[in-house]
């Protein structure tokens, strides 16, 4: 008996559910939505259901986990392009310090009588014979080339 009690309420709730919902003021001047109507009679109005859902819901999850993949496809694309645009101006930065030291030690050699004294470390200096003086300038020469616009 209890199976077939249970079996007709399920059976009633989509009734139920599609049961229009009533308003109406009741003696005391509040307002009442019911789904059943009042006993007495009094003048009732009824409101129609919302409607359905736009979209299935399992097609709207769908979709919000594509665009929320996009999203971060996109972030993703900004974050490479930051960085990308960080090392470009890091290396021009780098090629800006080499293209003025290339410079200004060019000047030296060119400047500077042949035997006068070179610093090349922490505290060394040394003399360049005329073939290491032209080979330093080339090499500064192509430092310049490579490194200024």
């Amino acid at each position: 008996m209890k199976i077939g009690s249970s079996l007709c309420l399920f059976l009633l709730l989509p009734a139920v559910a599609l049961a229009g919902i009533y308003r109406w003021v009741d003696d005391e001047g509040n307002v009442v939505y019911s789904q059943t109507l009042p006993p007495d009679g009094r003048d009732v109005r009824e409101i129609a259901p919302p409607p359905p859902p736009a979209e299935d819901p399992a097609a709207a999850r769908k979709r919000l986990e594509a665009l929320t993949e996009e999203a971060e496809k996109s972030s993703q694309r900004r974050r490479e392009q930051r960085e990308s645009q960080n090392r470009k101006k890091a290396e021009a930065e780098r090629r800006q310090k080499n293209c003025e030291a290339a410079r200004y030690n060019l000047e030296l050699f060119l400047n500077r009588p042949p035997n006068v004294l070179f610093k090349t470390g922490e505290n060394e200096y040394r003399r360049f014979t005329p073939e290491e003086r032209q080979q330093q300038i080339d090499k500064l020469q192509k430092i310049i080339e490579k490194n200024c616009d």
